[in-house]
């Protein structure tokens, strides 16, 4: 899951320099992974407001 993170800091960043066929890669490869990261950050969210 650090590395969603780490690439979820890079979309918000440096998002001028995202390659568009990268990210479709990754969310492709990597779509469990995405799926848990997004799960952990809405937990984080529904317990946080």
């Amino acid at each position: 899951m650090a590395e969603m993170a780490k690439f979820r800091n890079l979309l918000v960043h440096v998002y001028r320099k995202v390659d568009n066929s990268r990210v479709f890669d990754i969310i492709q490869k990597d779509i469990s992974t995405l799926r848990e990261y997004l799960k952990t950050i809405n937990s984080y969210i529904m317990e946080h407001t």
